[in-house]
């Protein structure tokens, strides 16, 4: 799972601060207290590497929050990562949330895209992550099946 968030932020190291991305790609030192926390999925290709992954947890009884969705950069745009983000958000509407919010930064251009094609909306919340801004936004699941 490191490895592949790593290969997927390493184009945009130089666009974070040192402590945002630290925070964005764990170490293997620290990647335990993500799964400690919360439920990650991944996409293992033969020989088991990771191609893609996403972790998520419900926060109050009615919202969910996702971070950390990446995909390799050679397996971009092949459908991983809205597989991912379907599986997550129908594990967290089977926890009780409503509302599923998820935070992501100026640099990630394609991913604002596809969160936005795949319905989710900016909040309106914008809060400083170690430096540079950090853009909530928010998929109303309600009664609505995920995004496919």
């Amino acid at each position: 799972m490191v490895d592949c968030l790593q290969a997927a932020f390493a184009p945009y190291r130089s666009q974070y601060t040192p402590a945002a991305y630290a925070d964005t790609v764990p170490s293997p030192a620290t990647v335990g207290e993500r799964l400690r926390t919360m439920s990650v999925w991944v996409v293992e290709t033969p020989p088991g590497i990771i191609v893609g992954t996403l972790a998520g947890a419900r926060r109050t009884a009615e919202e969910g929050h996702l971070r950390g969705m990446a995909v390799r950069p050679e397996r971009q745009g092949t459908g991983i990562a809205g597989a991912l983000l379907v599986g997550a958000l129908q594990h967290l509407r089977s926890l009780g949330c409503r509302r599923v919010t998820l935070d992501t930064t100026p640099p990630l251009g394609r991913a604002r895209r596809f969160y936005e094609r795949n319905g989710f909306r900016r909040s309106g919340t914008v809060t400083d992550y170690f430096g540079m801004p950090l853009v909530e936004y928010a998929f109303e699941l309600g009664g609505a099946p995920p995004p496919r």
